[in-house]
């Protein structure tokens, strides 16, 4: 695997699709995940490596493959088991879920509410709608990736003065 020489810090977790098609490489020193597609083997036989190199990528492509969700290093990458989905998690207390594309992967939720790292996170059904993390803060949160933004609208409705402002659903883009 070739990396550009300033994104060249070691990987902390690596993932591959189920389909075999994406694979997902969460950077040690800060938030960035690396998305990479499957090489087709007329594309390049320089090397046994089947998936493509970050750092054949011109500067300015960066956004097709480099992703900046999280402000702290990723500890965990998992897939849904139909390929669709991702989930993330990280030193940022946060739980990310991704959808994957045609394209790079589209952020549809961040999930926060532990109060510290997230070691891990998996989807417990097959279509990714249910996540369960576990955190350094010794506990487990059961999360519905779909029911998240009316869950913070109505805890901010009934107490507002008590939901912690850094505890925000993703903005939508």
């Amino acid at each position: 695997l070739r990396l550009p020489r300033n994104r060249n810090f070691p990987p902390r977790c690596v993932a591959v699709s189920p389909d075999e098609s994406s694979l997902l490489i969460g950077n040690s020193r800060n938030g960035e995940l690396i998305c990479l597609r499957r090489r087709t083997p007329a594309e390049d036989d320089r090397d046994q490596f089947p998936f493509e190199h970050a750092a054949d990528f011109a500067p300015e492509e960066t956004a097709n493959w480099l992703l900046n969700r999280h402000q702290r290093p990723i500890n965990d990458i998992a897939f849904a088991r139909d390929g669709q989905r991702v989930v993330t998690a990280s030193d940022d207390r946060s739980v990310c879920v991704w959808e994957l594309g045609a394209g790079r992967p589209e952020l549809i939720e961040r999930l926060e509410g532990h109060g510290a790292r997230v070691n891990s996170a998996v989807f417990v059904d097959p279509a990714g709608r249910f996540v369960l993390s576990a955190s350094a803060d010794r506990s487990c949160r059961s999360w519905d990736v779909q029911m998240y933004d009316e869950e913070y609208k109505q805890l901010q409705q009934d107490f507002p003065e008590a939901v912690d402002s850094a505890w925000q659903p993703a903005p939508k883009s």
